[in-house]
């Protein structure tokens, strides 16, 4: 069964919920065919930049075979650049070929080095679209190469709208107390907030609340977490807490991400942001490992 946040991801620019200056402008250079070679596209994590790159592709016209995208904090070492420069040289099998680089921040210096030189001279009909939620460790050069876009969380009333949007097209009633919980504890976040949804829509009142009290106990157990972290707790001492966890991993890394955003900008450590490098990558296939692997980086800090 597809779930609402691959079922209702924008396929157009005009579908994209919020951001308006970014989708009235992206849409103006495509419809000119004025549009950069080489484009950043910055924001926490969730908010839609993957989503917007993809669009983009579509735009420009390209195929599947066309589009690639490649997680730099897996594939981040210089033979992946060898690899794309290569592949450059070569005609796009449609009109054009869109390179969707995401978490590029996590490449390495030798991968930024080798990839700056097709950036600043991009072979005709490539096109480069780099999505960072910490553009500060991209080399300068890099991010002057490119043209900026900050992909910025939804207010709540645009968040309202996308949710009452999905509700509506699934029949589905969605009260209001709950949808204001919802947008409460996504801070932004169109894909926590779906994944949210999916949780509680269509379900009677006592039981959306009780799910809704569940994630306000793992929220609680989350700060548990993170301000154990914080302290150079012992393996054993975090093992008990993440052992209590019902939540989906997932669920509760976007828990993790929240509380400690939350931290850094109250007061940001560089304690505070390795706590956040340690959860930037999603458990959609690694599930309870993932979650594992995550807190005993973070726990050997």
């Amino acid at each position: 069964m597809i779930s609402l946040f691959n079922k209702y991801r924008p396929t157009k620019l005009d579908e994209v919920f919020g951001n308006n200056e970014i989708r009235i402008s992206l849409g103006k250079d495509i419809k000119s065919n004025n549009i950069s070679q080489a484009i950043l596209l910055t924001g926490n994590s969730g908010c839609g930049k993957t989503t917007i790159a993809r669009i983009i592709a579509k735009e420009l016209g390209c195929g599947e075979y066309d589009i690639n995208e490649l997680n730099l904090s897996e594939q981040r070492g210089i033979d992946a650049a060898r690899s794309i420069i290569e592949e450059c040289s070569f005609l796009p099998m449609g009109n054009n070929r869109v390179w969707i680089l995401d978490e590029c921040h996590g490449s390495t210096k030798d991968f930024q080095n080798a990839i700056l030189k097709v950036l600043e001279d991009t072979p005709p009909n490539n096109y480069f679209i780099l999505c960072s939620t910490d553009p500060g460790k991209l080399l300068k050069t890099i991010k002057n190469r490119c043209t900026k876009y900050e992909v910025k969380p939804l207010h709540s009333r645009e968040m309202s709208s996308l949710l009452v949007s999905i509700a509506r097209a699934e029949h589905k009633e969605l009260p209001i107390d709950m949808k204001n919980n919802i947008i409460q504890q996504c801070e932004g976040s169109p894909r926590a907030a779906i994944v949210m949804l999916e949780q509680v829509l269509g379900l009677n009142k006592d039981d959306a609340n009780n799910i809704i009290e569940t994630y306000k106990t793992t929220e609680q157990q989350v700060i548990t977490l993170c301000r154990t972290l914080m302290n150079r707790p012992s393996w054993k001492e975090v093992v008990a807490i993440i052992s209590n966890l019902k939540e989906e991993p997932e669920g509760i890394r976007w828990n993790v991400l929240m509380y400690l955003n939350t931290c850094l900008l109250k007061g940001g450590s560089d304690k505070i942001f390795k706590l956040m490098e340690c959860f930037k990558d999603n458990y959609y296939d690694s599930k309870k490992s993932g979650l594992s692997m995550s807190c005993w980086k973070a726990c050997n800090l």
